[in-house]
């Protein structure tokens, strides 16, 4: 396989007071979107088949699923590790997300994968604080764009090193590509977009990867309620 959070008591009680005005309570304002629930995150998440017809594969299937942060240890740079790959703990600290669902999807063998994926829906209480994240990711996605990076297995005891193209952050969408010397065309897409008071958080890898990740989020994003 290649290597890979008295009055103000009145407004206490009264749900969605944010104000007085001559004594009566004032209605905070519900206009936008009601928050995406966890609950609808499964239903989101492409299948198998959606995710292999993507991919340009024959057959992949779930490899793990995904309901916490991961914590990468083999990465060299905590800074771009949110840029590596996706749901890392690094990435998401102190940024107030409250759920999360995920899949690592790849080919259905037991031999080197050719195909790789990861899908994953991260919630936060509001779209503000999904939007503020992305803000934040989209900085720190940028300065480690054009870069080298070498990152260690501890498990092996290999190095593999990988250069990430420039960040583009185009139609509310984020994306930087990698690309693993020593095994040419074996590369990746790596895609952030928030939708509502979700991030969608992908990479896609294969062989000459193009806008896989991309094409993941747009699905995903069409099935994610708007309202």
């Amino acid at each position: 396989m290649r290597n890979w959070a008295a009055v103000c008591g009145v407004c206490l009680v009264l749900t969605g007071c944010s104000t007085m005005v001559d004594g009566r309570a004032v209605p905070a304002d519900t206009d936008g979107p009601k928050p995406v629930p966890k609950s609808a995150f499964t239903h989101a998440l492409l299948d198998t088949g959606e995710i292999s017809d993507i991919m340009g594969a024959s057959a992949m299937t779930v490899k793990t699923t995904l309901d916490e942060l991961h914590e990468e240890k083999d990465f060299p740079d905590t800074t771009c590790t949110a840029a590596w790959m996706p749901v890392e703990d690094s990435a998401y600290a102190d940024s107030g997300w409250t759920s999360l669902r995920g899949q690592v999807l790849a080919d259905d063998t037991d031999a080197p994968t050719d195909h790789y994926v990861i899908q994953a829906l991260v919630g936060f209480k509001s779209h503000t604080e999904a939007q503020d994240f992305f803000e934040k990711t989209a900085k720190d996605w940028t300065s480690c764009g054009d870069q080298t990076f070498t990152n260690h297995h501890h498990s092996d005891n290999t190095d593999t090193r990988w250069d990430f193209g420039e960040t583009t952050n185009e139609d509310s969408t984020l994306t930087v590509t990698q690309s693993q010397q020593n095994t040419p065309g074996w590369g990746c897409q790596r895609a952030m977009r928030v939708s509502n008071n979700v991030a969608i958080d992908v990479i896609a890898c294969k062989m000459h990867a193009d806008d896989e990740g991309t094409a993941i989020i747009d699905q995903i994003d069409a099935r994610l309620p708007s309202v």
